[in-house]
């Protein structure tokens, strides 16, 4: 099955390129892609970038390089906790967590699509 990666990005570098896929870097947790899909259209709207700080954009990058920021996370974090609701997925309540210590820390996630 298919797989969407998210980490933590510790310190954000606004000149770099994010496209070269090192889920090792960022402590990345898996999610699979029959969830992330259930929550695509609910993150149409989140304000995100893509590959690189200076690639504003909305959503995540599906087969992408998704960087969202800190001011998104609670976006993110209610619409995976929704769905988590329903799915009870042991990957949406990692999903979660993470996005709960990156928004305590005030950091950015990285999400690498399929």
């Amino acid at each position: 099955m298919a797989k969407h990666e998210f980490g933590i990005i510790d310190k954000l570098d606004k000149e770099k390129d994010y496209s070269n896929y090192d889920p090792k870097e960022y402590n990345c947790i898996e999610v699979d892609d029959e969830l992330v899909t259930e929550m695509l259209k609910y993150l149409k709207n989140l304000r995100t970038y893509h590959h690189k700080y200076k690639n504003p954009s909305f959503g995540v990058a599906y087969t992408g390089v998704t960087l969202i920021p800190d001011t998104s996370l609670m976006f993110l974090h209610d619409i995976a906790s929704t769905l988590n609701r329903f799915k009870r997925s042991q990957e949406l309540t990692d999903l979660t967590c993470l996005i709960m210590e990156a928004k305590i820390k005030g950091k950015y996630i990285i999400h690498y699509g399929i």
